[in-house]
C-alpha cells in the first residue's frame, strides 16, 4: 500500500553507517525473477500537454550496449514532455537519473529534477534529490528557487522499495515518508482508491532501472481505478503480453513518469523483442 507518513524513526539511523560488499544495486540485478528481458521499450506514443495543437508526441528510448536505458527523448515539433535522462558508474550500477525540459525550451536551463544514487548497504539505496539544477554535471541547485534533499531507500528480498527515509535533517533520525504495499498478485497497492488490475505484463518489468526510478514495480498493468470500468480505450497487448495500447492519461495520478507526460486516451507503446526461451510467465 503506498501510504504518505510524516513521523520520526529512532533507530533507523544506524543503518546507514558502514559499508557492504554487496550493493544495492547489483543486489536487484541479482533477483530477476520479475524482469522481462526479452523485450525494450522503444516509443511512447500520445498526445502531449497540449492537444489544442493536435500534434502527436513521440518519446525515444535510447539504450547503453548491456540494454539498459540512457535517455527517453521528446523531440516532436511540438515536443510537451519531459526529456530523462540515466547515468551509470564503470560497474554498471545507476548513480543518476534526471529530467529536462526539451530543446529549445531546455537550453540552458538545467535539470529540473537530479537524482544521484548510493549504495550503503545491501538492501538500501541513498538518493540525493536536487529539483531546478544549473546546467553543470552534476548539476547545482540555483539558491533563488533550487530545492535540495536527501532521501534513503529500503528495498525488500524482490529489490523493491518498500519504504522510504527523510534524511534532510542531521540533527534528527530518519523519517518515514512513504510506504509501499504489494498484494498478493504483486501489485501495488492504493491507500485511497480502489484500483483494477489486468492479468498482462507491466512495462516496467522490461527493465529494472523503469522500476526502481518510477518507484513501481506491479507485476500487471494499472488500468482502472474506483468503481473499477476501465477507462476509455480498452488496453490491445502484443502476442508476448506486453500493452502496446493503455488508457493510462485518465490515470495519470495513479501512474509515474513517462506515462503521465501524456494527456492523450490513450498511450501507444512500441517494443523491440526477440522471442524468450521456455514459457511466457505474466
Amino acid at each position: 500500500m503506498r501510504r504518505i507518513y510524516v513521523c520520526t524513526i529512532g533507530a533507523c539511523i544506524m543503518l546507514f553507517a558502514g559499508s557492504s560488499c554487496k550493493k544495492a544495486y547489483d543486489y536487484i540485478r541479482d533477483h530477476p525473477d520479475d524482469r522481462v528481458s526479452f523485450c525494450h521499450i522503444t516509443h511512447i506514443r500520445g498526445v502531449g500537454f497540449f492537444p489544442v495543437l493536435d500534434s502527436q508526441d513521440t518519446l525515444t528510448f535510447f539504450y547503453n550496449a548491456k540494454g539498459d536505458p540512457i535517455d527517453m527523448l521528446d523531440r516532436s515539433a511540438f515536443p510537451h514532455s519531459q526529456d530523462q535522462h540515466w547515468r551509470y558508474d564503470n560497474h554498471g550500477r545507476l548513480i543518476a537519473y534526471y529530467i529536462t525540459l526539451p530543446p529549445p525550451i531546455g537550453t540552458p536551463t538545467g535539470s529540473l529534477t537530479y537524482h544521484k544514487y548510493a549504495y550503503p548497504r545491501t538492501n538500501w539505496v541513498t538518493d540525493t534529490i536536487i529539483n531546478y539544477g544549473t546546467a553543470d554535471w552534476p548539476p547545482i541547485y540555483k539558491n533563488n528557487i533550487g530545492e535540495a534533499y536527501i532521501h534513503a531507500h529500503l528495498l525488500d528480498s524482490r529489490g523493491r522499495i518498500v519504504k522510504t527515509y527523510s534524511l534532510d535533517d542531521p540533527n534528527l533520525p530518519p523519517q518515514l515518508i512513504s510506504e509501499n504495499t504489494y498484494d498478493a498478485n504483486g501489485n501495488l497497492v492504493f491507500a485511497n482508491a480502489t484500483v483494477t488490475y489486468d492479468h498482462m505484463i507491466n512495462p516496467y518489468r522490461t527493465n529494472p532501472v523503469f522500476q526502481f526510478t518510477y518507484g513501481d514495480y506491479s507485476l500487471n498493468n494499472l488500468i482502472a481505478v474506483d468503481p473499477g470500468t476501465v477507462q476509455g480505450q480498452v488496453p490491445v497487448y502484443n502476442h508476448y503480453g506486453l500493452p502496446t495500447t493503455l488508457p493510462v492519461a485518465s490515470l495519470s495520478e495513479f501512474n509515474g513518469i513517462p506515462f503521465d507526460a501524456m494527456q492523450s486516451n490513450p498511450i501507444y507503446i512500441d517494443y523491440a523483442c526477440s522471442m524468450p526461451k521456455g514459457p511466457i510467465d505474466y
